[in-house]
């Protein structure tokens, strides 16, 4: 019997063209490559993956399964020049879109924290580091003639740092859980 993930995984790839397609990754704040990992399982091709995670313990893990991947370690040192340069080396590699995404840090606007600072709390104000990445990279594609989607994760938050949020990305905001569970 399969599990449900697969058949997940096998009804989102059944609607992509023979063959597939093939996307270069830029995940932020990309812990054990989780994004990564969730591409994969989707049956998604990804000819090049940038890993950019803060954490030489979760760089290892990362690296283990995917020792090939190009990696940074502070997404705000993450320039114009070097988005630019590997969006091209995907380009060149035959990548038919880009994915950026990741899952800032939310510690601070967690629901489940009683003492929360906010969205402007000195961890989680890392999402606008996120939101930057995905609006140079969206320029970089545009000129590529390159698609890009972009991802952000997050906890189930409060309303006021839900709307600071969101329109800081001005992105949909898809609900994982009612809950607010993970």
């Amino acid at each position: 019997m399969e599990e449900e993930g697969d058949l997940a995984a096998m009804s989102v790839h059944q609607g992509l063209p023979r063959g597939g397609l093939s996307f270069i990754l830029v995940a932020t704040f990309d812990g054990i490559a989780g994004l990564r990992r969730s591409l994969e399982r989707l049956q998604v091709r990804v000819v090049l993956y940038l890993s950019v995670e803060i954490d030489p313990v979760l760089r290892r893990v990362a690296r283990f399964w995917w020792p090939d991947m190009m990696e940074g370690s502070d997404v705000t040192l993450l320039d114009h020049e070097t988005l630019r340069r590997f969006v091209r080396l995907g380009s060149e590699s035959g990548a038919d879109g880009c994915v950026c995404g990741g899952g800032f840090p939310c510690q601070d606007v967690s629901l489940i924290n009683a003492n929360r600072l906010g969205s402007e709390g000195s961890r989680t104000v890392l999402y606008k580091e996120l939101g930057r990445v995905c609006f140079e990279l969206g320029g970089i594609c545009h000129a590529e003639s390159m698609p890009l989607l972009g991802i952000a994760e997050c906890v189930r938050v409060g309303p006021a740092d839900e709307r600071r949020i969101t329109a800081a990305f001005q992105w949909q905001v898809l609900y994982n859980c009612p809950l607010g569970a993970s």
